[in-house]
C-alpha cells in the first residue's frame, strides 16, 4: 500500500475500486473484489488508521455481505469504541440477513 495514510475516500465515478489513499468516508455500492476486501480488513486492522476510514471500512464491508468478514467484524463487537462496535453489529447483521448465517 506504500503511502501509511489507510483512509477511504468516496468512490470516483468511473473507477471500479476504492482509492485507499485519499480521505473521507462516503462509499456507494459497488462490486467489491477480494482483494478489495483483503485491504478493507487491513485498514481496520491497522492502528494507524483513522476512525472515519475505520468506520467507512467496516460499512463497505457489510455492504458488500462476505461472510469471509464475520471473523473481523465479530473482533470488533468487544472494540473500545461504540461506534465501531455498533457499525461492526450492523455489517454482521446486513452479512447474515443477506446469506442466511
Amino acid at each position: 500500500m506504500g503511502d501509511q495514510r489507510l483512509e477511504l475516500k468516496g468512490f470516483e465515478e468511473g473507477r471500479d475500486r476504492p482509492d485507499l489513499h485519499a480521505e473521507g468516508e462516503d462509499l456507494v455500492a459497488h462490486h467489491f473484489t477480494q482483494k478489495d476486501v483483503t485491504e478493507l480488513a487491513d485498514i481496520i486492522s491497522s492502528p494507524v488508521t483513522r476512525r472515519a476510514a475505520r468506520l467507512a471500512a467496516i460499512r463497505a464491508l457489510g455492504r458488500w455481505g462476505d461472510p469471509s468478514a464475520l471473523e473481523l467484524l465479530s473482533s470488533l463487537t468487544n472494540h473500545q469504541d461504540i461506534d465501531n462496535r455498533r457499525y461492526a453489529r450492523e455489517a454482521i447483521g446486513s452479512i447474515r440477513l443477506r446469506h442466511g448465517v
